[in-house]
């Protein structure tokens, strides 16, 4: 049965991105603002913040509360956006919640007002948890902080994760206002969990100065490593030893993140239970290694995560070729540097309007001295690289990502 109202949602892709928060607030004011009637937790950052939301929201369930999660973008259906209680939401019942939203949305329109698709998934996801009577939801950032539309909530708690270079175009040419844009989402009275870094420290505290906001900052050095492993990793922060579900070494970061953010929030069911919440979250796509297969999957699209990849992979699984395609507002020089370190790497176009051409790519490989084979699909480029000794990964962008495991799904 055809989900009309997904369709007519995802036609709203061709309005592109439009950051700010006008559209977003009229909406949310037309249904009655439901995301004024949730907790929540806002969490914001460059890389890291799908991991940090899921073990937020692991915690959250582990601990005996009723939990939401909204993260993005999807990787092969749009229900990956929205978890209750750690589940997908069905198509049918997104469906339903997305046809209370479109009324309204088409309205705005006839007046000049056009959302886009991810105002529009916004919305959906505050109605839907607020019908859910979700105890705490836990929302990722789509783009940024400051002018992204999630940025409509007063939250228990706002995170900032790893900040890097990305979106230059949207949020701005050097790292001080990525950290200006992601330092939005911090509110007067609200703490603010954050990952410190001597680039960015002062720009978030002269923000959290000047709006009255508690910070927490999370010193790299006090999280170590113990063990690491394809199914996720050991690690000890202030003293505590704990398992994490997710693989790779910048898990750290992320957990210590998720235990000091958990921790400026009342549970008034008892204490948090952190140590199940960690050890067992579990999420899809992050140095995933596909079950009965030789391919690791990671949609990283930073440099700094892509630093990552070049130490763990090799670490974890040994000799390993690369398959990748990119969008084209990302830093190809910066993350092929750092991916050519893992193997060789095979280059293909993603169907995507934003994806970056192939020559643009094989040129910054040229730049860094990476040697590349230039393939035609991604599906052709799987075919070459799991021809080949060892293990592939498919890495820089969700779009890979997902043209990837539709190759495999053909191969089955």
């Amino acid at each position: 049965m055809e989900q009309r109202n997904v369709v007519w949602m995802d036609g709203l892709s061709s309005r592109g991105i439009d950051l700010g928060l006008d559209r977003i607030r009229e909406l949310m004011h037309r249904l009655g603002d439901p995301q004024d009637r949730l907790r929540t937790v806002h969490v914001a950052g460059s890389n890291g913040k799908g991991s940090t939301c899921a073990m937020i929201e692991s915690i959250v369930r582990s601990s005996g509360l009723r939990s939401g999660k909204f993260t993005s973008p999807e990787v092969l259906s749009v229900t990956e956006c929205f978890q209750v209680d750690g589940r997908d939401v069905s198509i049918e019942k997104l469906d339903s919640t997305i046809g209370k939203v479109r009324p309204h949305v088409e309205a705005m329109a006839v007046e000049g007002m056009l959302c886009t698709r991810f105002e529009v998934l916004t919305a959906t996801a505050f109605l839907l948890f607020s019908e859910e009577r979700v105890d705490v939801a836990v929302i990722e950032v789509g783009m940024g902080g400051r002018e992204d539309s999630t940025n409509v909530i007063i939250p228990e708690v706002s995170v900032i994760t790893s900040l890097s270079m990305e979106h230059a175009a949207f949020l701005g040419p050097t790292i001080g206002d990525i950290a200006r844009a992601k330092a939005g989402i911090m509110k007067k009275g609200v703490p603010c969990v954050y990952l410190g870094n001597p680039e960015t420290d002062s720009v978030i505290g002269e923000e959290a100065e000047e709006l009255g906001c508690p910070t927490v900052r999370v010193d790299r050095t006090s999280v170590k490593l113990v063990e690491l492993g394809m199914s996720g990793s050991v690690i000890s922060y202030k003293g505590q030893r704990y398992e994490i579900g997710i693989p790779g070494s910048y898990q750290m970061e992320n957990a210590a993140l998720a235990v000091e953010a958990v921790r400026q929030i009342e549970n008034k069911e008892g204490p948090w239970d952190i140590e199940s919440g960690l050890s067992s979250c579990h999420l899809p796509f992050r140095m995933q290694h596909v079950e009965g297969t030789r391919i690791i999957v990671d949609p990283t699209h930073t440099t700094a995560g892509a630093v990552v990849l070049a130490k763990d992979v090799p670490r974890i699984y040994g000799k390993t070729n690369v398959v990748t395609g990119m969008l084209s507002d990302k830093d190809h020089v910066g993350i092929l540097k750092e991916i050519s370190k893992i193997g060789r790497v095979y280059l293909a176009p993603l169907s995507s309007p934003r994806a970056a051409k192939v020559e643009t790519m094989s040129e910054a490989a040229e730049k860094v001295g990476c040697p590349v084979t230039v393939c035609g699909s991604v599906a052709e480029a799987m075919d070459l690289a799991t021809s080949e000794e060892g293990y592939t990964l498919v890495t820089g962008s969700f779009v890979a990502v997902r043209e990837a495991l539709e190759w495999l799904e053909t191969k089955s």
